[in-house]
Order: C-alpha cells, then sequence, then structure tokens
C-alpha cells in the first residue's frame, strides 16, 4: 500500500533492535505482537523508547509487557472461545485493525501529499470514534 509516508518493515529479530536505535522522537514504532511478550520485540521497543520514540502496539493481550511499554495501544480482541480459534480471532483482528488503521492514513493525505507528514499521534488524537 503507498501511503506517501516513509516506513520500514522490520521481521528480522537481530535487524529490529539496531533499526530501533536509529529512531527518534520523530519517528513511530508500531508494535505487533499478539501475546505481547515476545523477547525480540520488547527488546527492539526498549531501545527505541530510550531514544524518545513514540509507540504504537497492536497486541491482543491488553495487560502485556508490550502494552506498558506502550504510548499507545490498539487492542485486538478475541470472543474467548477455544485458545486455537482465540489465536486465529486475534491475527485476523489485527489483520483488520492494520488495514483500517492504513485505510484512515491514506483518507487524510491529500492529493498532492502536503500533509502526509503528520505524526500518526496526530492523527490519532485528533478525532474521536463518535466523529
Amino acid at each position: 500500500m503507498q501511503l506517501g509516508l516513509c516506513a520500514v518493515f522490520v521481521d528480522d529479530v537481530l535487524l529490529a533492535s539496531v533499526s530501533a536505535s536509529m529512531l527518534d522522537g520523530d519517528n513511530l514504532v508500531i508494535a505487533v505482537s499478539t501475546s505481547g511478550k515476545t523477547k525480540d520485540i520488547i527488546d527492539a521497543v526498549n531501545v527505541a523508547k530510550s531514544n524518545d520514540t513514540p509507540i504504537l502496539s497492536l497486541t491482543g493481550n491488553p495487560t502485556s509487557p508490550l502494552t506498558r511499554l506502550s504510548d499507545c495501544v490498539i487492542s485486538a480482541a478475541s470472543s474467548g472461545a477455544a485458545l486455537t480459534d482465540s489465536e486465529n480471532e486475534v491475527y485476523l483482528s489485527m489483520m483488520l485493525t492494520i488495514n483500517s488503521l492504513c485505510s484512515y492514513i491514506r483518507s487524510i493525505i491529500d492529493k498532492d501529499g502536503s500533509k502526509r507528514y503528520y505524526r500518526l499521534r496526530e492523527i490519532v488524537n485528533s478525532h474521536s470514534i463518535n466523529d
């Protein structure tokens, strides 16, 4: 998806902390973890936090270590079905949330791109569910 924003996806556990060390307060980390307990993600988030980088997390566990480290949390919930079904529901919920978030960001970027440098925190904080 092309949002007109500079973004980097890191799925290599060795590269995650290295990439996080190059971030600062002008960047944003979007950390995605079903459990919210994945050690490599927690380590990378800690590195980013040490550089004052804001953290948005997407997790299926609202009481996880990742949640406690995050500035903003989007919780992907399940219906409470059996464990395997619940994991699948959380995963699907996360995928739909990411897609919705990208669509939302894209919807506020004007055609010439002059609004593309909004920080995600400003975007999210400027709207409510009631809008």
